[in-house]
């Protein structure tokens, strides 16, 4: 907090709750960690088969081996799920469950409906990559059968509402067949989120550290322009309207002969 006079602050309290606090010149520093047990989510710590330490999203390529995580969930996950079951859910939940099987999915006119988002009174973990690699799933030793794919995304996911444990330590591990440099991304545990709190501690207990992301996991591509560089375009107009079925016509006047044109190249963005 930005104060006049730091100095002059003798003591910090948020929600009643005394805090430790350091000084600056122009402010008061202090660190707050909300009370109660904690809400697993990300799933940002991995370990090799050797029991060292894989680091992502920014790794090496990897032969053929095993990524293994555990994490401890919350036992009022479970109140969680059932608070969020729709009304409809003892009519729907099978249905859409049929629909997110690949026998479902065959029929496209039901594939709005496969969003694991249809079913929010279910524990659906994510385990996205940059492109598809294929891998096999275990959880606590037993391997996890019929993984979804999500082709947009490049995500697998799969319900473990029923096979995971609740307020015990569970075990996911994933058999990669071999994986290229920064392909693995941060899963995640996908369920309904947990009420608000004002509880705070007195002072903040050992936290993890979560991946961060501070550069594109994609190599730099070709440079499109070049200030200052490469022709100039006089005029550039399109000859008719542009439609997603229709052809169109672009025309564009540089200030260069043709025979000095090496190539043109054409880019759009937008929606479509």
């Amino acid at each position: 907090m930005r104060v006049a006079d730091p100095h002059a602050v003798q003591s910090a309290t948020v929600n009643g709750i005394a805090q430790k606090f350091t000084k600056t010149n122009d402010e008061v520093c202090l660190k707050l960690q909300f009370a109660g047990r904690k809400y697993v989510r990300e799933l940002d710590a991995w370990s090799q088969a050797d029991g060292k330490r894989f680091d992502f999203s920014y790794h090496a390529a990897m032969p053929e081996g095993k990524l293994t995580s555990t994490f401890t969930l919350n036992a009022e996950v479970r109140q969680l799920l059932e608070k969020a079951k729709p009304k409809n859910f003892a009519k729907m939940d099978a249905t859409i469950a049929g629909w997110q099987t690949p026998e479902g999915q065959k029929n496209s006119s039901d594939s709005y409906h496969n969003f694991i988002g249809e079913r929010p009174a279910r524990l659906w973990p994510v385990i996205p990559f940059l492109t598809r690699n294929g891998f096999d799933l275990t959880l606590n030793g037993d391997k996890v059968e019929a993984l979804h794919w999500d082709d947009p995304s490049n995500s697998a996911t799969v319900d473990l509402t029923d096979r995971v444990k609740y307020d015990a330590e569970n075990t996911l591990t994933l058999s990669i067949g071999g994986m290229d440099s920064n392909r693995f991304m941060g899963p995640f545990l996908l369920y309904p989120e947990e009420a608000a709190t004002d509880r705070v501690l007195p002072s903040p207990g050992p936290t993890d550290q979560p991946i961060r992301y501070t550069h594109t996991l994609l190599p730099a591509p070709q440079p499109r322009y070049r200030m200052g560089g490469g022709a100039k375009v006089i005029e550039a107009k399109v000859m008719e309207n542009i439609t997603l079925t229709d052809s169109a016509e672009l025309q564009v006047k540089l200030d260069l002969p043709p025979e000095k044109i090496r190539r043109v190249v054409y880019f759009e963005s937008g929606f479509g």
